[in-house]
C-alpha cells in the first residue's frame, strides 16, 4: 500500500489524470488513522455538540448550565481506536446517541462489565468506583502456562532488592542470549506493560527496570521476569478503586506525589498524580539529565510533576472540576522545598542546575501547584524508583491504589487478604 501510494504521488505531480477512489477501507492506508480521526471528531464536535479536550484528543466534553452557572446536564466520551465509553445524565446520553447513530455506523453494546480488559464495578451506595483485570492474567497464564509447571508462586512484590541489582548489573553475553533466545520474553513485557499502564500502576518501575533486557537476555533475566508475572497474576483482583468523600484532600481535588533516587549515571525519578483516593496515573523513567546531587535529582522530578500537574488541572478544568487552589506536589527533601518556594535560596552547590527545572518556581508564584513536605515513609513515588522491601511496597502500593482507604473506612466491603489492615500498616 505505501508502495502505490508513493507510486501514485509521483504521477499526480508529473502527469495528473488518473483518480481513484477508495471504496471500502484497508488496512495500512497511510492516511487511515487520520481520516478516522476527522470523521469521530466531526461527528462529535459538529453533529453531537461535543468539545474535543485541548489537553487530550481522546477525551469529548459537553456540560449545559443554568442561569446561576450550576452544571444541569453533562456527558464525557472516551475514544480508544473504534471503541468509545460515555457517561453522563440521562437526558444528554439519549440525545448524543440519538444524534450520533445519524452519522457514523454505530453499535451500542449498554453499560460493559468491562472495557478493553479492564472490569468495572461500582457501589453507588457506598461511593466506590473499582477496576481490576482478572480475566486479562487468566487469559495471559494460560498463554504462558508452559514456564510455571509447578503452578504460580503468590508473590506480594513484583521486583526484590536483589533481582533489581541483577537486573541493572548483570551484562548478558553473546552465549546466555543464544541459549535464552527462544524464550518469550519480549511477549511477557509486552504483556506486563498493557496492565501496568492500565490498572496495576504499582508494576511500573520494575516492568520499567525488565525492559531494559528486551533487546537482548539471559535465563537469569528471563526468570526475574517471570517472577513479576506472577505478582500480576497473584493480585489480578485489586487494581484501582476510588472513593467518594473519604480523601482528605476534597472531592475531585487533585496532588501529587514526586520522588527520586539518586544514582548514576541517572536516577530514576518518579511522579504519582492522585484523586479521590487513588492514582490516576504513575511514571517511572530514568532522567535524561546527569543530577550531583540528591537535591538535584528530587528538582529534577519535581519540575517534571509540575508540569504534569498543570496540564492534568488544564483537563479537569475543561471536565468541569476547575481546580480553585494551588496543586499540592508532595516532596521528601527539605532542600529542594526551599529552592523551589525561595528565589533567595540557590547555594554554591545547586546555582548549576537548569533553567528548565527552576521554571516551577513559576508555577509556585502563578498559583497552580505548590510543594509539601511528606515523610520517606509515607512517599508513595518510592514505589516508582526503586524495588522495596516487602512490607514498604505493600504499604505503599495500598496507599497508591486506594485500598488502604476503602479497608479504613469500608472494613466490610470484600477485600483480597493481601491489601493490608490498619495494624499492618506502617505506623500501626
Amino acid at each position: 500500500m505505501k508502495r502505490f501510494a508513493a507510486a501514485h504521488k509521483r504521477e499526480s505531480r508529473i502527469s495528473p489524470t488518473t483518480c481513484y477512489q477508495l471504496k471500502s477501507s484497508i488496512y495500512g492506508a497511510p492516511s487511515a488513522n487520520h481520516e478516522w480521526d476527522m470523521l469521530f471528531q466531526a461527528a462529535h464536535v459538529d453533529k453531537c455538540g461535543l468539545t474535543l479536550s485541548e489537553v487530550e484528543p481522546s477525551l469529548y466534553v459537553k456540560l449545559e448550565t443554568n442561569d446561576e452557572g450550576e452544571v444541569i446536564d453533562w456527558m464525557m466520551a472516551t475514544i480508544w481506536t473504534d471503541d468509545v465509553r460515555y457517561f453522563g445524565t440521562t437526558k444528554m446520553l439519549e440525545e448524543y446517541e440519538k444524534e450520533l447513530a445519524k452519522h457514523i455506523k454505530v453499535k451500542f453494546l449498554g453499560v460493559p462489565g468491562e472495557f478493553v480488559g479492564v472490569e468495572i464495578k461500582q457501589d453507588l451506595q457506598k461511593g466506590l468506583l473499582e477496576m481490576t483485570s482478572p480475566k486479562y492474567w487468566e487469559s495471559a497464564l494460560e498463554k504462558f502456562s508452559r514456564f510455571f509447571p509447578g503452578g504460580i508462586k503468590d508473590r506480594i512484590n513484583p521486583l526484590s532488592v536483589y533481582d533489581e541489582k541483577i537486573m541493572l548489573e548483570d551484562v548478558v553475553t553473546d552465549e546466555q542470549y543464544a541459549e535464552a533466545k527462544d524464550l518469550p520474553y519480549r511477549e511477557i513485557c509486552g504483556v506486563l506493560s498493557y496492565a501496568a499502564g492500565c490498572v496495576k500502576l504499582e508494576m511500573r518501575y520494575s516492568v520499567s527496570i525488565c525492559g531494559r533486557h528486551r533487546g537482548m537476555w539471559g535465563k537469569r533475566q528471563f526468570k526475574i521476569l517471570l517472577k513479576v508475572f506472577e505478582y500480576g497474576y497473584t493480585t489480578r483482583h485489586t487494581g484501582l478503586i476510588y472513593s467518594k468523600g473519604l480523601d482528605k484532600h476534597g472531592m475531585n481535588v487533585m496532588y501529587c506525589f514526586a520522588d527520586s533516587g539518586h544514582t548514576l549515571p541517572r536516577s530514576y525519578g518518579s511522579t504519582v498524580p492522585m484523586m479521590n483516593g487513588a492514582a490516576v496515573g504513575l511514571s517511572a523513567k530514568r532522567h535524561t539529565l546527569t543530577a550531583s546531587s540528591t537535591t538535584h535529582d528530587e528538582s529534577i522530578e519535581f519540575g517534571i510533576a509540575s508540569n504534569r500537574m498543570v496540564g492534568f488541572r488544564n483537563m479537569a478544568t475543561e471536565m468541569g472540576f476547575p481546580q480553585d487552589k494551588a496543586t499540592t506536589i508532595y516532596q521528601d527533601n527539605e532542600a529542594c522545598i526551599q529552592i523551589m518556594v525561595n528565589r533567595g535560596s540557590l547555594s554554591k552547590q545547586s546555582r548549576h542546575m537548569e533553567r528548565r527545572i527552576l521554571a516551577a518556581r513559576n508555577k509556585i508564584e502563578d498559583g497552580e501547584v505548590f510543594p509539601t513536605y511528606c515523610r520517606t515513609e509515607e512517599m508513595v513515588a518510592d514505589i516508582g524508583t526503586k524495588a522495596l522491601s516487602d512490607r514498604q511496597f505493600c504499604y505503599l502500593r495500598d496507599l497508591l491504589t486506594g485500598y488502604a482507604l476503602v479497608r479504613l473506612h469500608h472494613p466490610t466491603y470484600p477485600l483480597p487478604a493481601y491489601v493490608l489492615k490498619k495494624d499492618q500498616q506502617n505506623g500501626g
